[in-house]
């Protein structure tokens, strides 16, 4: 009765060795598994919060150049310069940012459009997940009321 027992414990013993690094590996690659996805979120999130500051710059652009549309030919140079400012406000880093701001009907009077276009070059935090970031681009159009 007691040589069953002794054997018993002799299995077992022999079954935990064999297992001690199991809950390691299944930790390491689950580790892996949670860190790529929450660095992946990150980074989206990162674009994400890029993109609605680009939009924000643009839209206060245009209303700059609409409110402002009697400046002549300091228009396109000041609402550039708004553009870039709200971008910089958000700790952007605004020197490869092309900013483009157009009259589709042929001149900045009343009642024409102006068009502001923004132009951002993405930059990831990590260079991971998108080893070839994409340029981000906004778009605003109004007409000019006074």
């Amino acid at each position: 009765m007691f040589s069953r027992g002794r054997q018993n414990a002799s299995e077992w013993r022999q079954a935990t060795v064999l297992e001690d690094g199991s809950a390691t590996l299944e930790f390491a690659l689950a580790g892996m598994l949670i860190f790529a996805l929450l660095f992946g979120i990150i980074e989206l999130s990162g674009a994400l919060y890029t993109y609605v500051v680009l939009s924000h710059a643009a839209d206060e652009a245009l209303r700059y150049a609409i409110v402002h549309s009697g400046d002549g030919g300091a228009l396109i140079a000041n609402t550039t310069a708004k553009a870039v400012n709200e971008v910089r406000i958000s700790f952007h880093d605004t020197s490869g940012m092309t900013v483009t701001v157009a009259a589709p009907d042929g001149s900045f009077t009343p009642p024409n459009r102006v068009s502001v276009s923004l132009k951002y070059p993405f930059v990831p935090y990590l260079g991971l997940f998108l080893p070839n970031p994409p340029n981000m681009t906004a778009f605003a159009q109004g007409r000019m009321v006074y």
